[in-house]
């Protein structure tokens, strides 16, 4: 089942008719709504630690959600009317205590904005589009109302980001746009990753010299060039690869590195013993939140000793730990 996150505008909540709208237009999916912390100190790892346990398919954010939305890298994100400059609108944010727009999930009414708040907004201002990377550009899309008079960043967006939509409307959404514009659009958006990724399927990993491993697509045209002794198929978008000098990184489908901390998993060890009760077997391995597995080195280690086993070549992939387990035994 498909999956979208909405992350809510400024002084909103996860309870807005936005929510009750998204999730009856998308009655199958899974629609998920969080209140966000009014301090963006609080809030920015809070939804990026939201979204990494969740793996939405889709983000969408309005306004501010849209400022937050635009960092959650790794994600295919929807930004609507997206408030980058917050810090810059006085009338908007400034210090005193206000009612939500709509209560929160723990039935608070009321919110303080804080000198501290308002400081922590301007930082988060500064560096809100750090770590941007070539698939970031191509999965953010910026969404403008025409008739928007509270916000307009598109100018800021377009700095960085490539996929402009224009629509009619206001800065608040309505029925009509959500179902004529937001909607068909995650739709569509979540449509394309399954086209992708029936042709990542098709970019295959290859040995192209004696010693390198690259990729080639479904004619057997090469697409990554040969710089790798290891290599791994592609999942959610990305490949784990090792250099010749030991570098163990992951790429996107255009061959750049990307950065660890934005593939959704962690890096991890799996201790496993073989039939001779002598012999323990460590794996080394990507672990992905969704539960596959990359084992990219694996070492026996003797209880009398140690060797090791370390291979090059083609990094197996495995859709659990159990499955990985039992192909041991």
């Amino acid at each position: 089942m498909n999956k979208l996150i909405y992350f809510h505008g400024f002084g909103s909540s996860g309870e807005g008719s936005t929510v009750k709208t998204l999730q009856e237009l998308l009655s199958d999916w899974v629609v998920l709504a969080p209140d966000i912390p009014v301090d963006p100190a609080e809030a920015l790892p809070f939804l990026k630690e939201f979204c990494k346990k969740e793996q939405p398919d889709v983000i969408v954010g309005t306004s501010m959600g849209g400022m937050y939305a635009q960092q959650m890298h790794g994600f295919k994100r929807i930004c609507v009317n997206p408030a980058f400059d917050l810090p810059q609108h006085k009338a908007n944010l400034y210090k005193g205590i206000f009612d939500f727009f709509n209560p929160r999930k723990n039935g608070k009414t009321t919110f303080t904005i804080s000198p501290e708040i308002i400081s922590h907004f301007k930082e988060m201002e500064a560096r809100q589009f750090d770590g941007i990377t070539d698939e970031d550009r191509d999965n953010v899309y910026g969404l403008f109302a025409d008739k928007d008079t509270t916000v307009n960043c598109e100018a800021i967006f377009r700095q960085h980001y490539q996929n402009v939509v224009h629509f009619h409307g206001e800065h608040r959404l309505n029925r009509l746009v959500i179902e004529e514009v937001i909607v068909p659009l995650a739709q569509e958006l979540v449509r394309r990753e399954a086209r992708q990724f029936e042709t990542v399927m098709k970019l295959k990993p290859h040995k192209l010299t004696d010693e390198l491993w690259g990729f080639v697509d479904e004619n057997h045209k090469i697409v990554i060039d040969p710089e790798y002794i290891a290599v791994s198929r592609f999942i959610s978008g990305v490949a784990l690869v090792r250099k010749p000098n030991g570098a163990l990184y992951f790429i996107d489908k255009k061959g750049n590195r990307v950065s660890n901390e934005i593939v959704p998993g962690h890096f991890d060890t799996l201790e496993y013993e073989e039939r001779d009760p002598d012999r323990l077997y460590v794996a080394k391995c990507f672990i992905f939140n969704s539960g596959e597995v990359f084992v990219y080195e694996e070492e026996t280690f003797l209880y009398s000793g140690c060797s090791s086993d370390s291979f090059c070549g083609y990094i197996p992939f495995y859709r659990s730990c159990k499955e990985f387990f039992d192909s041991q035994k």
